[in-house]
Formats: structure tokens, sequence, C-alpha cells
């Protein structure tokens, strides 16, 4: 009882944590008391991740830093996005950041030809039916080898050795420490 009553009143709280966390803060909590990222989650449309705050917008989830300014498709992409850069990977958080934008953009090809090959329907114009369908197939097939890709990326960034930690097997690498 007391639980339900606490995160009902949690919920109902709003407040802005931008306002109430500065930034030197922030970074001295993200890089003082841990390696991991600090993760907090201001409601279902809020973020932040380290240094990096992600905000859902119209046209995705938009990340947001001194330095960086991207809009994602999906959350996981901009949270394991995040996660690439404060572990100094930059190189698949590039990757990651172009595949998703390869794949918003290929979703919003096959609505095109979906709507195309609805009108083609109704127009009776064979040709055009062909033509848009052979280009939904292909544009299909290219989002499912994106997806894939991505994946990839997400799983590589899910072991990214934090803490002295090897999270494939779950022990502690450095054995003296823990005597």
């Amino acid at each position: 009882m007391v639980k339900s009553h606490i995160s009902k009143t949690t919920e109902n709280r709003s407040f802005d944590i931008l306002k109430t966390i500065t930034t030197n803060e922030l970074e001295h909590r993200t890089f003082t008391f841990r390696k991991l990222p600090l993760c907090l989650k201001i409601d279902n449309n809020k973020y932040i991740i380290g240094r990096y705050k992600l905000l859902n917008t119209t046209l995705g989830w938009q990340v947001t830093s001194d330095q960086v300014d991207l809009v994602f498709g999906d959350l996981n992409n901009a949270m394991y996005y995040c996660i690439c850069m404060l572990t100094n990977n930059e190189e698949n958080a590039k990757i990651l950041a172009s595949l998703d934008a390869r794949l918003q953009f290929l979703t919003s090809d096959i609505g095109r030809y979906k709507t195309r090959i609805v009108n083609a329907h109704k127009a009776k114009d064979g040709w055009k039916l062909d033509l848009y369908a052979a280009r939904y197939k292909e544009t299909k097939a290219t989002i499912e080898a994106v997806a894939n890709e991505l994946l990839k990326i997400v799983k590589l960034t899910k072991y990214y050795e934090l803490r002295d930690f090897n999270h494939e097997t779950n022990r502690h690498r450095n054995k003296s420490a823990l005597q």
C-alpha cells in the first residue's frame, strides 16, 4: 500500500529535473561516483543519460548536448547512441546514427509505396502497380538488412566493459579487487 502511494505521488509531480540538477552537479554525479552513465527517466518523453538529454518530439527522439543535436526514430537507438558516446566509441555511435537515419528514410519510402500501390490499383494501371510493388519488396528487404545491422551494433553496445566487469560471464575481471 505504501509503495503504490509513493508511486502515485511521484507520478503526479511535474518538475523539471534540468532546473533542479545543475550541469556541474550532473557531471560530478556521472563521473565521480561510478563509471556507468547516470540515467534518469524524467517522464515518458524525457530522459537524461550522462551529459545527453533525450526528448520525444514530433520528429522522433531528439538527442542534445553541447556538441550533438540528432534525431532518432527509436528510443533504444538514441539511448545506445548516448552509451556509445559516453564510452568513447564514436565510430559505433556514428554507425548507429546513420543506420537509424537510413531506417527512418526507408520506412517513409514504404509508406509512399503503399499509397502509390493503392492508387495504381484504383486506376487499374498494371505497369505502375508492378513498378511500385517491386520497389516495395526491395525496400522491405533493405529495411530488414538495416535492422539487422542496427541489432548488431546494439548487441555490441550491451557488452562494453564498464566497472571492470565482463558482462558476458558476469564475473569480475580483477580477482585481487574482490579479496
